[in-house]
């Protein structure tokens, strides 16, 4: 999983929401990792059953429906991806269409959520050339419109996979716009500013002065707003961390002594001073905090640890 949306869906399930259980493990390569999976449909005996799934795999993957028919379906998307093996044009183009339409009526929510995110990851693996062309319009439709911000997250998590792999300059240049746009307001501006700050990392995004400072304010300015859901600011204050933001530390500071806020945000807050604060300046503040409450403790007694590592 990349480290953005771990973060964030950590710490949705910190506040109590259920995000992390719909959220499915992938690697870079767009595989899902660890995976295990039963293959019942696949009799070895029989070279019928075998070519089964390859001979009927588009239908079973839009069957829409519960119970075996998504297993199989969820496996071969899976299995796919794993393999780095790849879909035809119709095949892809057909998928492309699914994904981008409504929830079918015999799946639940998470049902859909998981075989979404398992069909964007067969899509990305080879993709064929529909995929190619229309995966970032997919992508950047469903992480700034889809009504479920759990499929949203999921759209940012692929777009953080897909953008470095966009041939097209003005279709890669989109995504990196949607990014930004999105890191200033709504639910999801924590963890598009988190992708940001991963893609510059890796040199998918430009590595100059100008990107640096504006993702960097984008960072300080969520987690500074009192109007912003937790997770988000949550969000904002690790990518300013990660950054090594030392400018932030005056902010970070005020989160952490701030009674009125959400012990999660306060806890960041102090894991954050742990990697940019100094000594001097934060041991007694942090000792004060983690003798007001254990769940304080629980961030601010490593934090100490870490600065005196760095003395």
């Amino acid at each position: 999983m990349s480290r953005p949306v771990s973060v964030f869906l950590l710490t949705s399930a910190m506040l109590g929401g259920g995000l992390s259980l719909f959220w499915h493990r992938t690697n870079k390569q767009g595989g899902e990792s660890q995976i295990h999976v039963n293959e019942p449909f696949v009799d070895a005996s029989s070279s019928a059953r075998i070519e089964e799934p390859r001979k009927n795999r588009l239908q079973v993957l839009t069957s829409g429906v519960s119970g075996e028919a998504l297993t199989r379906a969820l496996e071969i998307a899976d299995t796919i991806a794993r393999e780095h093996t790849a879909f035809s044009d119709a095949e892809a183009s057909h998928l492309l269409d699914f994904v981008s339409g409504s929830k079918p009526s015999g799946l639940t929510r998470s049902d859909w959520q998981h075989l979404v995110n398992s069909l964007f990851n067969a899509l990305r693996t080879r993709p064929a050339a529909p995929a190619r062309e229309r995966l970032s319009l997919v992508f950047a439709n469903m992480a700034e419109k889809d009504a479920d911000p759990v499929m949203r997250l999921y759209a940012l998590q692929h777009i953080s996979f897909w953008l470095p792999h966009e041939q097209h300059p003005a279709r890669k240049q989109q995504l990196a716009d949607l990014l930004l746009r999105m890191s200033q307001a709504g639910d999801q501006a924590g963890c598009a500013t988190m992708v940001m700050s991963d893609l510059q990392r890796a040199g998918s995004l430009p590595q100059n002065q100008e990107t640096n400072t504006m993702i960097d304010q984008a960072a300080l300015r969520l987690a500074s707003d009192p109007d912003a859901v937790t997770t988000a600011r949550v969000s904002a204050i690790h990518t300013l961390a990660d950054r090594g933001q030392t400018e932030s530390l005056p902010e970070l500071r005020s989160i952490a002594m701030a009674r009125h806020e959400h012990i999660v945000l306060r806890k960041a807050a102090i894991f954050a001073i742990g990697r940019l604060g100094n000594l001097s300046d934060d041991r007694d503040r942090l000792k004060r905090l983690a003798s007001e409450h254990r769940r304080l403790a629980q961030a601010a007694e490593p934090a100490i640890q870490s600065l005196v590592s760095r003395k």
